[in-house]
């Protein structure tokens, strides 16, 4: 079998009978008619076909063959409308087109039930695409990207013959679904280009910036920080290295080095490697010590970590149950 006997074997497009669907299956349908050879019978004024599917035709004539292929086009695309279908909503604007005289249906008069359903050229079309663009928002941290995409989602749900949805409808909606660090940048684009700028001018200009800035923190990390909120979130003390509660030091995630140590002794109990208000000896220190890691009926023992030079102990409980590892003189 020969390449494109291949290519126009291909499966035809399913169709769920959701708006939202709609315009890419229809897009791939339209390709698969052109494959196959029947793109003109689903055209909305279709091919000028006979009164009746049971004319009779003289295929000995130019005229006669032109016919012909007009039916086999027409009865190619019914079938194909017939595979595509998975509801009986759709299955029943099928039969819709069928008549008495053409008791297959005719394929144009059902592309014309399809866009009068799901491509409305109304103003009601109007308003809905509108009340979707307000709605779209980008959040700080994510990639410009998806904010055009769901632009141009938007655009092929709602664009119909009369609602031409160019660029310039839809750059002042980007401008109110970015956050405000990308007004600069958006509103310089805009007097630069002025009605030469396009979406994709705005696309390339957001991203450029959200790669500078945010997408080192964002990409390859999201399900990792998603772990850490929820160990952090266990934890009710308060950090010896930044004083928020809801995490400890081996936790925190601010700037500097967590294991840094004080160079000088406490001035409570005149250790070394911490200062007085990180002393574990002060009663507020105890509680938040204490505080959701060991039970007060449990006692802990201390065991200098030789590697660390004295300045990690090792926690741990009668039972030997729960073990921990802390920094004590993180600041």
């Amino acid at each position: 079998m020969s390449t494109m006997n291949e290519v126009n074997m291909a499966k035809v497009p399913v169709f769920s009978g959701k708006k939202s669907d709609f315009p890419i299956w229809w897009s791939k349908f339209k390709a698969a008619a052109a494959q196959r050879k029947f793109a003109k019978a689903i055209t909305e004024r279709g091919e000028g076909l006979p009164t009746s599917s049971n004319d009779t035709i003289d295929e000995s004539t130019m005229k006669g063959k032109a016919t012909m292929k007009k039916i086999e086009r027409n009865d190619l695309a019914m079938a194909a409308f017939t595979m595509a279908f998975q509801t009986q909503k759709l299955m029943n604007r099928l039969n819709k087109a069928k008549t008495p005289e053409w008791e297959n249906g005719k394929a144009h008069e059902v592309t014309k039930l399809l866009l009068k359903r799901y491509k409305q050229d109304d103003a009601i079309n109007k308003a809905e695409m509108t009340k979707k663009l307000i709605n779209v928002k980008l959040g700080e941290i994510d990639d410009p990207s998806e904010l055009f995409e769901e632009m141009y989602r938007i655009k092929n749900v709602h664009e119909t013959k009369t609602n031409v949805v160019a660029d310039s409808v839809l750059i002042p909606f980007v401008l109110s679904a970015a956050p405000a660090k990308y007004h600069a940048i958006i509103t310089s684009e805009m007097r630069d280009k002025e009605e030469k700028l396009t979406l994709d001018d705005l696309e390339d200009a957001m991203n450029d910036q959200w790669r500078l800035t945010l997408e080192g923190k964002k990409g390859g990390h999201e399900e990792d920080d998603k772990e850490g909120e929820v160990a952090l979130s266990a934890f009710s003390g308060t950090c010896f290295k930044c004083g928020k509660s809801g995490h400890k030091a081996l936790q925190c995630r601010s700037s500097g080095d967590r294991r840094r140590k004080f160079n000088g002794n406490c001035n409570h109990c005149g250790k070394y490697g911490h200062k007085k208000a990180n002393c574990w000896l002060l009663e507020k220190n105890k509680t938040n010590h204490q505080k959701g890691t060991m039970d007060q009926n449990e006692k802990c023992v201390g065991a200098t970590d030789a590697s660390n030079e004295g300045n990690e102990f090792l926690l741990a409980s009668s039972d030997n149950v729960l073990c921990e590892l802390y920094n004590e003189g993180a600041d």
